[in-house]
């Protein structure tokens, strides 16, 4: 007897509530990696230019580990959206994303992200604007509260879509050239790969702390690769309006 396969309303229903723990996870590492640095500039200043001693090097070991930490959540969050991006693909009946003129593109009858008011959207559009500027993106929202489908305590996924060449300039911009084996190489490769720069390694984790703050709730920020495997509906475009 063949199992049957989950549907992708089912498999999109099982993976959600996955990635927003995830988001939360890695919110809660990065505010985490924020503090030890704090400690480790007062440890230092109270040292006052003698030996480091073990406290600090602890701090350096524990600090490590957080970023060991942030760079495999990262990874992990980026394999369960690039599963949601399957399904609802799949969903879809179409592996393409539509135009804006498409009657079947959800952002056509959606203005305002599900959950948000038309002020805090402009005041969120008006911090994207700002704070990603230098990246000379498109900005959009994809994901549930773009499709309508979010539950009260979702996230938000904005996304800042860039061409190919640029998303490699941003590659090599934000990476370097890191240690082979590395937890940062791996990251990069992933990046590379999925076509998609997770807000932290994309230098816009400011920018996504302010945006939580505008909105109260869980923000999910990236660079995207145009026409990659994360540019896909269901798809707010942000005009420049």
């Amino acid at each position: 007897m063949v199992k049957a396969q989950p549907t992708p309303e089912q498999s999109i229903g099982v993976l959600q509530p996955v990635l927003d723990i995830l988001h939360t996870v890695r919110n809660g590492v990065d505010q985490a990696v924020t503090a030890a640095d704090r400690a480790k500039e007062r440890t230092a200043g109270a040292l006052q230019g003698g030996q480091p001693g073990p406290l600090l090097a602890r701090l350096d070991a524990i600090r490590e580990t957080l970023v060991v930490v942030a760079a495999r959540s990262t990874q992990i969050s980026t394999q369960v959206e690039f599963a949601l991006a399957e399904a609802r693909t799949i969903g879809s009946g179409n592996s393409t994303r539509p135009t804006d003129n498409s009657p079947e593109n959800p952002s056509v009858s959606r203005t305002v992200p599900q959950g948000l008011t038309i002020e805090q959207f402009r005041g969120a559009v008006d911090t994207l604007r700002t704070g990603t500027a230098h990246i000379a993106g498109e900005l959009f929202v994809h994901g549930s509260r773009a499709g309508g489908t979010a539950r009260p305590d979702s996230d938000i996924d904005f996304g800042v879509r860039v061409t190919s060449e640029r998303f490699d300039q941003l590659v090599t911009e934000r990476f370097g050239r890191p240690n082979p084996g590395s937890a940062k190489e791996r990251t990069m490769q992933w990046a590379s790969r999925t076509g998609k720069i997770q807000s932290g390694e994309a230098g816009l984790s400011r920018v996504r702390r302010q945006l939580e703050a505008q909105l109260d709730m869980d923000v999910d920020l990236s660079i995207v690769r145009r026409d990659g495997p994360f540019d896909t509906r269901p798809c707010m475009e942000i005009s420049d309006d």
